[in-house]
């Protein structure tokens, strides 16, 4: 099977990515690291040429107007389908527009525009909304990185009973993994953008309480903020025990969840919430929100970590002292955190299922 991937944010070559970009590289890679199949990743940006990363060959293409470069794009794809250098493309719903559409192609919902402005009440943008629409429409199929995901952007888009196939995106086991010798008591680890939808913000007000409580408490925030202005709003929340590390490679993130007493992610809203998963395969218990996949992701509230509702500032407080107080619960919950995100998340029980996606639609 020869898959490509539209992934503007492919994280050997984009300037900011995000759980898109670092998804489709652990399938790309491990597409590319199986016998008999092979990856290569079509990148829009700023230069063109070609390169490798561990086997999968990313093609880079200059992209400066926007409806030439969605042409030029949809022909380098259609040749390529045409000539047997890929036997489908799959894009998420962002760059679906730029597929050339029927047999080969497919789209994996990640959380569009659509799935935003549903979910987030997000600023409807007609233009956005159209793209989408167009992309989705002409590809032969859909899948979808949780049921909820799947669930709320059909209704958004009205596809009716058109077949949405759950894929939840893949972890890398072989990185995030245990480490009991390294857990820090009261380390509290944050991974995500610093923005309002993540709950960042929610995070750093609640945890002078917990400092108060923990004096020992350590917040490590991982996570690139989208401007300046968000930038300054956390570190004037950042106080005494707060440390703000940026953006950090996978291997780094992979520790610094690992060496967590207790991880936390109260996202007001996720399509599949990646890190979730990530966190528990490094075998730590994890504080999320019960928002939109959440549940799905997590599993029942008390057995692989705990569920919290949106902004609830007193409920997240209190778990998270209930937690740093438990270290003992936090190693038990960790071990079937570990082997929940294992079964249900891990490369190697998810790869089989993309490629019986993929061989169905491929093209012919």
């Amino acid at each position: 099977m020869r898959v490509g991937f539209l992934c503007a944010e492919y994280p050997t070559v984009a300037r900011r990515y995000g759980g898109i970009g670092t998804a489709t590289q652990t399938l790309a890679r491990a597409l590319a690291a199986t016998p008999h199949h092979d990856a290569t990743v079509y990148v829009c940006g700023d230069r063109e040429g070609q390169e490798f990363d561990r086997g999968v060959r990313v093609h880079l293409m200059r992209c400066e107007q926007p409806w030439p470069d969605m042409r030029r794009l949809q022909a380098t794809l259609r040749q390529a389908l045409a000539a047997g250098e890929v036997d489908l493309v799959e894009s998420p719903e962002c760059e679906a527009h730029c597929l050339p559409g029927g047999p080969g192609t497919v789209v994996r919902m990640n959380g569009g525009h659509h799935f935003s402005c549903a979910t987030v009440r997000q600023r409807r943008r007609w233009r956005r909304l159209f793209l989408e629409q167009y992309g989705i429409r002409r590809a032969a199929g859909l899948c979808a990185v949780s049921h909820f995901a799947a669930r709320t952007t059909r209704e958004a888009m009205r596809l009716g009973r058109r077949t949405i196939d759950v894929l939840p995106n893949a972890i890398d086991t072989r990185c995030f993994r245990p480490k009991p010798e390294s857990v820090q008591p009261g380390r509290i680890v944050f991974v995500g953008s610093l923005v309002e939808k993540k709950g960042i913000f929610d995070l750093l007000n609640v945890f002078p309480s917990v400092r108060a409580e923990f004096s020992a408490a350590q917040l490590l925030i991982v996570g690139a903020a989208p401007d300046a202005e968000a930038r300054r709003r956390v570190e004037a929340l950042a106080g005494e025990g707060v440390q703000i590390l940026g953006p950090q490679p996978r291997e780094r993130v992979a520790e610094l969840m690992a060496g967590a007493q207790v991880c936390v992610f109260p996202s007001h809203m996720e399509t599949q919430g990646i890190v979730l998963a990530e966190a528990q395969a490094c075998g730590r218990p994890v504080i999320g929100t019960d928002a939109g996949p959440g549940p799905e992701v997590i599993g029942p509230d008390g057995q692989n970590g705990w569920l919290v509702p949106v902004a609830d500032s007193a409920t997240l407080a209190r778990l998270i002292c209930h937690a740093l107080r438990s270290p003992q619960l936090c190693d038990e919950m960790g071990t079937r955190a570990h082997e929940w995100a294992t079964d249900r998340f891990s490369l190697y029980a998810r790869l089989g299922a993309n490629l019986a996606f993929w061989e169905q639609h491929r093209r012919r």
